[in-house]
């Protein structure tokens, strides 16, 4: 087995990162050249009645809310006895 080194909490983002920008370039890399381009989030319309870049705010959306987020509780679970 591979030894794994201890290298802190910012480990797995930066490895994270790493495979990240992997997946990136792979992507580019076999995309089709015809392709059509995906639409950005906000409009370049959009952008500018706001003010800002066009996908400002759903970068800063992303960055609150990661998909690897849990979904929330609606209902309160009982930790202790059950009381009568």
């Amino acid at each position: 087995m591979a030894q794994q080194q201890n290298l802190g909490p910012g480990a797995r983002k930066i490895e994270l990162e790493r495979r990240l920008d992997s997946n990136s370039e792979l992507s580019e890399k076999h995309a089709k050249p015809n392709a059509p381009q995906p639409k950005p989030k906000r409009t370049q319309k959009e952008a500018l009645e706001t003010g800002g870049r066009v996908d400002e705010l759903d970068d800063a959306l992303d960055d609150s809310f990661p998909a690897s987020d849990p979904p929330a509780r609606v209902t309160p679970t009982r930790t202790g006895p059950a009381k009568h």
